[in-house]
């Protein structure tokens, strides 16, 4: 068993679907996969899900929903959109509506 992630770009526009697959697990091996981020105002945000691999030991984000996770369907850039902030006790910043005089 050698497991290999592979990710079709390092760079993509935000309207493009994250191509990533892992291959070389062992049939129905379960994996969870991690997102996380920081943000320009220094909060973590993160996501997860874990997935069960096909009857060839693969995981295809395109093709499989995960098992649990921050999002339930199949969806290649459910890790992006499914982040939530780390730390819940952190708020966004306040928004400044103050009219101008």
């Amino acid at each position: 068993m050698n497991p290999k992630i592979v990710l079709s770009s390092t760079s993509q526009l935000i309207d493009q679907s994250l191509k990533l697959q892992i291959t070389g697990l062992k049939s129905n091996q379960q994996v969870t996969i991690q997102a996380e981020m920081q943000d320009d105002v220094k909060r973590t945000w993160h996501s997860f899900a874990s997935f069960i691999a096909n009857h060839e030991g693969k995981i295809d984000l395109d093709k499989t929903a995960p098992k649990e996770g921050s999002f339930t369907n199949c969806d290649p850039n459910g890790l992006l959109w499914s982040m939530q902030i780390k730390d819940s006790n952190t708020h966004f910043p306040p928004c400044k509506n103050e009219p101008s005089i």
